[in-house]
């Protein structure tokens, strides 16, 4: 493996930890819809859920970021 292929790895591997695998992961999305509701009335800021694209579960995010937000319509819409 070249140091190329070795830090595109490490890069991923960065990434994954910062999107997935510190977040606390939810089976479905109306799961993480009613903890995020929670939340927001105990006085958390506009909360949102999205589909992880690592782990296939759902997370919340503290603010709607667009990004996330067509790939969970997309992948909503696609049913998986």
């Amino acid at each position: 493996m070249g140091k190329t292929e070795s830090f595109k790895k490490k890069i991923e591997k960065d990434k994954r930890i910062k999107a997935c695998d510190r977040k606390r992961r939810y089976c479905d999305q109306p799961t993480a819809l009613a903890f995020a509701d929670h939340q927001m009335k105990l006085g958390s800021k506009k909360l949102t859920t999205y589909r992880c694209k690592y782990c296939s579960g759902w997370h919340i995010a503290k603010e709607a970021n667009p990004r996330f937000l067509r790939r969970e319509a997309k992948v909503y819409e696609q049913g998986n």
